[in-house]
């Protein structure tokens, strides 16, 4: 399963189900989960890349 807007986890399968009642299609559920998800470890990564003394500041 995957998580969405950090509220709720959307499944392949709930994305389907989403398409089936007429609320965007699978492929952009899934997009918008993905694109989530890599800016999360983007600023992840940003936040482990400071210095130690920027951390604190």
């Amino acid at each position: 399963m995957h998580r969405l807007s950090g509220r709720a986890w959307v499944s392949v399968n709930m994305a389907l189900a989403l398409e089936d009642v007429g609320s965007g299609t699978a492929e952009h559920w899934m997009r918008m989960q993905v694109s989530y998800e890599l800016a999360q470890a983007r600023r992840e990564q940003a936040i482990g890349e400071r210095p130690a003394n920027a951390r604190s500041a």
